[in-house]
C-alpha cells in the first residue's frame, strides 16, 4: 500500500471529523486516509502490547474500520470516474485513428497524383500555350493544391501527436486504476479483519459490568460533542433561503421519510433504562439488520461525516435554514462531504460502531443547536 510523508500541516488536516469546507484534492484525501490508517493500526498494535481496558482498544479498532469506510468509498468513487474517463479516452482515440487513416488515405492519392504526373507545374504549360488568363487560374488553383497539401500533412502530424497523448494519458490512468483496484481489495481485508477483532472486544465488554457502566457515562461526554458540533455549524452557516433544495423543514412536519423501517428501542428525551440509569436521548433508535439501507429523510446536502465513541459513524445532512438531520450507528457510507442528496435516497448502511446492543440507526433532527422529537416529524 502506498505510503506517504506527511508535513506538519498535512497532519493538521487529518482531523477525523471532516466539514464541507475541507475539500482537498481527491488523490490527496486517498493517501491522506492511507496514512491516517496506518497511524491507526500502529496505535492499536501499541494498546495490544499492553494492559489496557477494552473500550480503549474497542474505540481504537472503531475508528479504524469508520476509516476503512471512508477510504474504501473514496477509493471506487475514484476508480470508477478512472473507468469513464478512460472509457472516453479510448472512443476519442478510436475516432483520432479513423481521422488520421481517412486524412493518410488522402495524402497518399495526392503524392500519387504528383508521382504519375510529374514535379513539372500544369500552369507552365498554360503559359506557353499563350493564355495569361488561363494560366492565372491555373497558377491559383495549383496554390490551393499545394496549401491544402500542406495542411493535410500539418493535420496528420497533430492528429498523431494526440493519437500519442492520448495513449500516453489512457496508460497513466490504467496504472493508477489498477494501483487504486489493488489498495481495495487490501483495505477490505483489512477492514474485514478490524471487524472481527471488534467482535471479539464486544463480547469481552459485554461480560464486564464495569466496562458497560464506563461506557454508559461517556455517553453523555459524547452527547455534547454532536452539540458543540451542531453549533459549530450554525456559526458557520451560510442562509440557504433562496435554494429550494435546502429550504428548510417548517413545511414538513409529518412528512419526513423513515430512514429505515423497524422498531424504536430508544425514543426521544430522558428515561430510565433497565439498570435504573438515567439516560437522555437526543433522538430515536430504531433497531435494524446490519447492511439495511438507509434512507434520507429529507432533500439536504452532506455537510459532516465523522466518528465518535457511542455513535460510531455518523452523517449529518444540512436541509437549510438551520434544519439538520443526523444518522449515526453505520457501516458503509455512500455519500461524501459536498454532496446533495434527495428525499428517500440510500446514504449509507445499518452497522453497529458504536454500540455494544447490536445494529441499529440512532437518527437525530435539529434545528440548530434545538434537539427535536423525530416521531412528531415523520410520516
Amino acid at each position: 500500500m502506498k505510503k506517504l510523508i506527511l508535513t506538519t500541516a498535512a497532519l493538521s488536516m487529518l482531523t477525523f471529523g471532516l466539514s464541507e469546507a475541507d475539500n482537498p484534492d481527491r488523490q490527496r484525501q486517498i493517501e491522506e486516509f492511507q496514512e491516517k490508517l496506518s497511524l491507526k493500526r500502529s496505535r492499536y498494535e501499541e494498546l495490544s502490547g499492553k494492559e489496557k481496558d477494552q473500550l480503549e482498544k474497542l474505540r481504537s479498532i472503531e475508528e479504524q474500520v469508520a476509516l476503512s469506510n471512508q477510504l474504501i468509498l473514496k477509493i471506487s468513487r475514484e476508480s470508477q470516474k478512472l473507468k469513464k474517463s478512460i472509457s472516453g479516452h479510448s472512443s476519442q482515440l478510436e475516432s483520432s485513428k479513423l481521422d488520421y487513416e481517412k486524412k493518410k488515405r488522402s495524402l497518399y492519392r495526392r503524392m500519387k497524383y504528383i508521382y504519375k504526373h510529374g514535379n513539372r507545374p500544369a500552369w507552365l504549360s498554360l503559359i506557353s500555350s499563350g493564355n495569361p488568363t488561363e494560366a492565372i487560374v491555373a497558377y491559383k488553383n495549383i496554390r490551393s493544391l499545394m496549401d491544402y497539401d500542406r495542411q493535410l500533412v500539418t493535420s496528420l502530424e497533430s492528429i498523431s501527436r494526440k493519437i500519442e497523448s492520448e495513449l500516453k494519458q489512457m496508460k497513466n490512468e490504467k496504472r493508477l486504476l489498477d494501483d487504486f483496484e489493488k489498495d481495495y481489495r487490501e483495505e477490505l481485508e483489512l477492514r474485514k479483519t478490524s471487524l472481527s477483532i471488534r467482535k471479539q472486544l464486544v463480547e469481552k465488554i459485554r461480560g464486564d459490568r464495569s466496562e458497560i457502566a464506563k461506557a454508559i457515562s461517556n455517553l453523555e461526554d459524547e452527547a455534547a460533542a454532536i452539540s458543540e458540533i451542531f453549533a459549530d455549524l450554525n456559526k458557520n452557516a451560510v442562509e440557504q433561503a433562496d435554494s429550494p433544495e435546502l429550504a428548510g423543514l417548517e413545511n414538513q412536519r409529518g412528512n419526513l421519510i423513515w430512514p429505515i423501517q423497524g422498531k424504536i428501542v430508544r425514543s426521544f428525551g430522558t428515561r430510565k433504562d433497565k439498570r435504573g440509569i438515567k439516560l437522555t436521548n437526543p433522538g430515536i433508535d430504531i433497531k435494524g439488520s446490519i447492511g439495511t439501507k438507509v434512507l434520507a429523510s429529507a432533500t439536504g446536502k452532506t455537510i459532516y461525516i465523522s466518528w465518535l465513541r457511542g455513535y460510531g459513524q455518523f452523517i449529518i445532512l444540512d436541509h437549510g435554514k438551520g434544519y439538520y438531520t443526523l444518522y449515526a450507528n453505520l457501516s458503509d457510507i455512500y455519500v461524501e462531504i459536498g454532496d446533495h442528496v434527495q428525499a428517500g435516497e440510500v446514504i449509507a448502511e445499518v452497522g453497529e460502531l458504536g454500540s455494544l446492543e447490536g445494529p441499529g440507526l440512532h437518527f437525530e433532527l435539529r434545528r440548530k443547536k434545538e434537539s427535536l422529537d423525530p416521531i412528531r416529524w415523520l410520516r
